[in-house]
């Protein structure tokens, strides 16, 4: 899943959060060098379109949070245009980068959400954001930014860097 660029596995990589021993350094390095922008793209542009037509363009449980996720899904997708890296897993940090990519009233918008979340209100149902929905329409409707460079790792890199822990080189 490592080699094929899987987006959970790759989070689950590069989180600071660990339940249980340490992370893997040679683990964490290689995906953060050898993911498919592609791969990564599609899966963020993935989730925005799927929280945005289940939940807010069906008007059907209509919440912060829902709008928050389906930004999440946005915000990494670009960032992976922009960046060429893999987007951060705190939604605050990606968003920081974002400033200038994404419009300054988006920004504002999702920045008073997440207020509203730190307060615990992120679950009321709430009438559709026209604005924040039409900026995830127009993002949708346009795949020009996707990435096309196909690049990723092999199961033989990965296999490589496996004998390395493996054999403590």
């Amino acid at each position: 899943m490592l080699s094929s660029s899987n987006p959970t596995v790759i989070e689950w990589l590069i989180t600071d959060i660990v339940y249980f021993g340490k992370q893997n350094e040679v683990f964490r390095k290689f995906a953060r060098d050898h993911f498919s922008k592609i791969a990564l793209y599609h899966h963020y542009k993935s989730m925005c379109r799927n929280n945005y037509l289940k939940y807010l363009k069906t008007k059907n449980s209509v919440t912060f949070k829902r709008y928050l996720y389906t930004y999440r899904g946005l915000v990494n997708a670009k960032w992976v245009v922009k960046k060429g890296t893999v987007p951060p897993i705190r939604f605050m940090d990606a968003m920081k980068e974002m400033e200038g990519i994404i419009p300054a009233s988006i920004m504002k918008k999702l920045t008073s959400l997440i207020d509203i979340k730190k307060d615990g209100k992120e679950k009321e149902d709430i009438p559709n954001i026209g604005q924040l929905d039409e900026f995830i329409e127009k993002f949708l409707k346009d795949d020009r930014e996707a990435p096309t460079e196909k690049s990723h790792a092999t199961v033989h890199d990965l296999n490589a860097e496996v004998r390395k822990i493996i054999l403590g080189r």
